[in-house]
């Protein structure tokens, strides 16, 4: 794990950091680390994903099931708090797919999506 259990983005009445715990943390920490492409991260190249590898495979059922693997493989190694429930995977034509994750933590629940394209950048779809 890569330290999440104590990441500290808020700051408190007097201006310090707090330590935060809560899911929306994990899930833009998965978002980094779908970011970034296995062995290249300086002195951790077991940090990141191999994820955009499937744009360019066909969409069929052998690829799915690698797609999911893979996605559960990260999860489990850098935050095995995380716990995936269920997995939607949408591919387009363009080559992009989607991964729409229903995680939970701690009992709290969400769904994420996870847009990857061609570009070679992952962004989580925020929904308003």
């Amino acid at each position: 794990m890569i330290g999440l259990r104590r990441i500290k983005n808020k700051i408190n009445d007097y201006g310090d950091f707090q330590e935060v715990y809560d899911i929306d943390v994990l899930i833009d920490a998965l978002e980094k680390i779908f970011g970034i492409m296995l062995e290249t991260y300086p002195f951790d190249p077991g940090l990141g994903s191999n994820l955009f590898r499937y744009i360019w495979e066909p969409f069929d059922e052998i690829t799915m099931e690698n797609l999911e693997n893979d996605v559960r493989n990260v999860m489990n190694q850098h935050i095995p708090g995380l716990r995936l429930n269920n997995l939607n995977i949408s591919m387009s034509n363009d080559k992009s797919f989607i991964l729409e994750l229903f995680v939970e933590f701690q009992g709290i629940k969400r769904i994420s999506k996870f847009l990857f394209d061609r570009s070679g950048y992952v962004s989580l779809i925020k929904d308003d």
